[in-house]
């Protein structure tokens, strides 16, 4: 019994790297052949926060390339922002290696208090998502509030199935 102990413990390390799927025994996940672009986060729910009409919220935003072949980001630009509350820097890189990440930082700088969704559209050569939306949802409140109550009118569609707000409601 004891010999056969000592086997399974010297065979377990056989059999770790063997089932991993790289060199080095970590288990690094799928990789596709084609470039797949993969967001961190989607949608970007800024309403875990109110923020103060004049304020301004930074997000940083990554895409992951889990693909063999090089994600080549070709454009990007905020859309369906009819209150112009969203901008962006961004994409530090345009060509996207395995396993490597681009970033872009969202910002958020309301002059009104209200709702407000709008989405990053990147494009690429993606083959999963050529274009891809992020959605971004944010709620804003008058400045000088101080914790009193404000209604911001109806929720976007994205926040009621996506986002929570700050109350919660």
């Amino acid at each position: 019994m004891q010999l056969r102990a000592e086997l399974f413990a010297l065979a377990l390390p056989f059999a770790v790297i063997a089932c991993s799927s790289s060199d080095n025994g970590e288990d690094s996940g799928i990789i596709y052949q084609k470039p797949q672009v993969l967001p961190a986060i989607n949608p970007i729910c800024l309403t875990m926060m109110r923020t103060e009409v004049g304020k301004t919220v930074n997000q940083p935003i990554q895409l992951q390339n889990v693909g063999k072949e090089a994600l080549v980001i070709t454009g990007s630009e905020i859309i369906e922002d009819p209150r112009n509350h969203f901008t962006y820097q961004g994409p530090d890189i345009m060509t996207v290696e395995t396993r490597d990440f681009v970033s872009f930082m969202l910002r958020y700088a309301p002059t009104e208090a209200g709702w407000d969704a709008g989405a990053l559209r990147v494009t690429s050569n993606a083959e999963n998502y050529p274009i891809l939306d992020i959605y971004i949802v944010a709620l804003s409140e008058p400045a000088g509030l101080d914790g009193g109550s404000y209604d911001p009118g109806p929720r976007p569609a994205i926040a009621r199935d996506a986002c929570i707000p700050a109350d919660g409601g």
